[in-house]
């Protein structure tokens, strides 16, 4: 199955994109599942989960961090 990225655009500074990378490795992650829930009951989408894959290297470039979502 081939990789699947999230792009996030729109940060103002490396500082903002590194910020956001660690909240959402921390407690981000954690409450994503409220999130899901959420969307997953309004029918917007069909999983309740989408894992980051950790073992590839975010990739920062122009103050956009993108992330590989782990394959289900």
């Amino acid at each position: 199955m081939k990789d699947i990225t999230l792009t996030i655009k729109g940060f103002n500074t490396m500082a903002e994109v590194k910020a956001f990378a660690s909240w959402y490795e921390g407690q981000g992650e954690q409450d994503a599942c409220i999130w899901f829930e959420c969307r997953k009951d309004d029918g917007e989408i069909d999983v309740d989960s989408m894992m980051v894959d950790c073992h590839t290297p975010y990739d920062i470039t122009e103050n956009n961090l993108t992330m590989t979502i782990k394959p289900r």
